[in-house]
């Protein structure tokens, strides 16, 4: 925030604000997430299913492999929370 609050000359009763606000809203933005992420869980897993039940053998063996690659190059629990850019929005907004 820092170069964007010299840039807009911020007082600093306009950052704090503006830091609440941006506080406030990641704060429901978890929240959303956190009532959409089993949705999006089951979608993915589905989608995963129904792509694995039109592999050959050989190609499931190649799925399974990038799927495992795909677990460990996320961080742990990584799948219950919002994306980077969400939770990076505080650095990004302002």
């Amino acid at each position: 925030m820092g170069c964007v609050q010299r840039e807009l000359d911020l007082t600093p009763e306009q950052h704090a604000r503006i830091e609440k606000i941006i506080s406030d809203s990641q704060e429901r933005i978890r929240d959303l997430w956190d009532q959409v992420a089993p949705d999006i869980h089951d979608e993915y897993e589905d989608v995963k299913k129904k792509l694995y039940d039109q592999l050959t053998p050989e190609q499931k063996k190649r799925f399974d492999e990038l799927m495992r690659q795909q677990q460990h190059s996320h961080k742990p629990g990584a799948t219950n929370a919002p994306p980077q850019a969400l939770r990076d929005q505080k650095k990004t907004a302002i």
